[in-house]
Order: structure tokens, then C-alpha cells, then sequence
């Protein structure tokens, strides 16, 4: 459900910033995390595992240096 959200407020931004936005240079966040859902996905174990390790890992030293 989220995904399907995501996707119409990408849709929806890119239509509006053709047609009615004066600056095209601003940034659709919503087009970035649907992009970033798709590549996580993407990822095979491995990569979620080393992914999940380094976010816990620098979750864990913060709190060691504090």
C-alpha cells in the first residue's frame, strides 16, 4: 500500500512540476523513496545482511562513545 502511495505522489508531482511549477529544480522526495524501496528490494541477502550489520553496528558505537 505504501509502494501504490508513493507512486501517485510521484505521478502526481511530476504532472504539477510539468505543467503548473514555474522552477523545475526542486526534488520529489516521494520519487527518491520509491526509487530507494525498489533497490532495496532488490538487494539480495547478502546485501541486506551487511546492510542490517553496519546499522546496527553504528547504532551500537554511538552509544559506546557517548
Amino acid at each position: 500500500m505504501k509502494r501504490i502511495n508513493l507512486f501517485l505522489a510521484c505521478v502526481h508531482e511530476q504532472i504539477k512540476k510539468k505543467f503548473f511549477k514555474v522552477e523545475k529544480t526542486d526534488i520529489n522526495q516521494a520519487c527518491i523513496q520509491l526509487k530507494n524501496m525498489e533497490d532495496a528490494m532488490s538487494m539480495t541477502d547478502e546485501e541486506r545482511k551487511r546492510e542490517d550489520y553496519a546499522r546496527i553496528y553504528n547504532v551500537t558505537t554511538r552509544w559506546q562513545t557517548v
